[in-house]
């Protein structure tokens, strides 16, 4: 059957459907008016009931003329609204809502259709949305992973600096070890040679003494030698006396006598000579010793500090030694840490080039969908309206701008989009889709938390900027939605901002 047919499907398949309908209803109607015509021609031929059979006829005739032109023109509008929905969603025209009445199944296909473009529309603004979203968090990450970037290097380049630094300051200790090991060492032999000399100086106090001790036996013996002289004098002058008695015989023994007395007198001369000498020679050794005494003492202090020396140097050079040995381990800890912070600064580099990647392939996506109309504004639209209104301010100042914020032509009133200005308490001095708001508060918006838009939205102002997301009643169906707005600071006390409605459209899987 269908290949029978297939010729005239062919024929058909290159017509317009409205020009198939009325060629079929053609090849209908025309056999029908012609056995019509012919009906009305033989009654008149035989002149019977002529009246009420043309009456009849035309009236049927025009019952089906009238069915017919009906169901054309119906077939017709639902045919063209069907090419409306198709030609806007092939142009990316998404933002259309086009109705095809009735409940045939003309209507039921536009109906899927105009669900199509609705969850079409919703799917797209999701995708710009979330575009923007990422493409904004890349910029962010991106400029925080190129400062990372930085302070890694910097990082990496004080580590190499602090490993040098350490490395010679190491090589340094170590310097001061070994030198430390020979002032140890040199001050062992002082500390020996002051020993010996301080023994030296004890012999020598000894030798001083015992040199004292024959100075007094020697001052001795001279008082005997004085006490034999001066005995020696008194027996040479008795004799002289008993020579001098005898006479001329005693003469030559008062010459002995008198040469005796003379020696004596001579001996006990040099006695007294001897024992000045010898006291003083006392003397000047006690003196000697006295001095001794006191360089002894004094090497004695020496030795003792010269010891304490030592121990200090000996404390000095093991804790040196434990100084390089911990500073060498303090430098192979650092070039480890150095060798990890170059490899972080490699794997933060790939970051941020991962970054920069996602940051791009988020852009295309946003650029790819910019060109579809959709039936609700979009987070990238909020966002650039947002800049507009800034740019705008800072152009002709809060009054003019405002103007423009509130005109319906004025390029900032767009579907679901329009300009917010409030202040700390939440005032309004720009609410772009109804003018009449200005002056009323954030909380008297229905089914809005105005504690909460206030407090994110000048959180996000004290940022720089960003995103808050909210609920409020929606005004075209009067059902509370989850809105997100783009925030930018204007000033201390206020902000200006931008929300679109958060998209429901997607596509669920139906079971069969």
């Amino acid at each position: 059957m269908k290949a029978f047919l297939r010729p005239g499907m062919l024929l058909l398949q290159g017509l317009g459907v409205r020009t198939r309908l009325a060629l079929v209803f053609s090849l209908v109607l025309v056999p029908v008016l012609v056995m019509g015509v012919q009906i009305l021609l033989q009654a008149l031929e035989r002149q019977q009931g002529v009246g009420w059979g043309l009456a009849l006829g035309l009236g049927a005739l025009g019952g089906v003329l009238y069915l017919f032109a009906a169901f054309y023109m119906g077939f017709s509008e639902a045919v063209d609204a069907l090419v409306r929905i198709a030609r806007n969603n092939a142009r990316g025209d998404l933002s259309q809502t086009v109705v095809v009445p009735g409940r045939d199944e003309l209507s039921q296909v536009g109906g899927n259709l105009e669900s199509m473009g609705e969850n079409f529309s919703g799917l797209v603004g999701t995708i710009r949305n979330q575009a923007v979203h990422v493409a904004l968090a890349g910029e962010s990450l991106s400029t925080g992973m190129h400062d990372l970037s930085q302070r890694t290097e910097a990082q990496a380049a004080s580590l190499e600096q602090a490993s040098a630094s350490i490395l010679g300051l190491s090589e340094s200790v170590q310097t001061t070890a070994r030198r430390s090991k020979d002032v140890d060492a040199l001050t062992r032999r002082v500390r020996g040679e002051a020993e010996a000399g301080e023994q030296a100086m004890d012999v020598a106090v000894r030798s001083m003494g015992e040199i004292q001790e024959g100075s007094r036996r020697m001052g001795e013996i001279i008082g005997v030698i004085d006490g034999i002289a001066f005995q020696t004098n008194i027996l040479a002058l008795n004799a002289a006396v008993e020579a001098a008695r005898a006479g001329e015989s005693g003469r030559g023994f008062a010459v002995v006598a008198s040469e005796v007395r003379t020696l004596a007198q001579r001996s006990a001369t040099s006695a007294r000579e001897i024992r000045a000498l010898i006291a003083r020679s006392g003397e000047q050794v006690g003196v000697g010793v006295t001095r001794i005494e006191a360089v002894t003492g004094n090497l004695r202090t020496v030795v003792k500090g010269i010891h304490e020396v030592a121990a200090g140097l000996s404390g000095i050079t093991e804790a040196s030694t434990e100084q390089s040995t911990a500073l060498s381990e303090i430098a192979q800890a650092v070039k480890g840490l150095d060798n990890i912070t170059q490899r972080n600064g490699a794997m933060v580099d790939q970051a941020l080039q991962a970054t920069v990647g996602l940051r791009d392939r988020a852009s295309h996506l946003s650029e790819a969908v910019a060109a579809i109309k959709l039936r609700r504004g979009t987070a990238d639209e909020a966002y650039a309206l947002v800049l507009r209104g800034m740019e705008l301010i800072k152009q002709v100042g809060m009054a003019t701008a405002a103007a423009r914020f509130h005109d319906p032509h004025g390029g900032f009133r767009d579907r679901d989009l329009y300009v917010f200005v409030f202040d700390r308490r939440g005032v309004y001095q720009v609410f772009g889709s109804t003018p009449a708001s200005v002056g009323k508060r954030v909380h008297d918006i229905r089914g809005l938390d105005g504690d909460h838009v206030v407090r994110e939205g000048f959180a996000a102002a004290e940022r720089g900027g960003g995103w808050i997301d909210y609920e409020v009643v929606n005004p075209v169906n009067d059902v509370v939605e989850a809105k997100t707005s783009y925030i930018l600071p204007l000033g201390e006390d206020t902000l200006i901002g931008c929300g679109v409605f958060k998209p429901k459209g997607g596509f669920k899987l139906q079971p069969l």
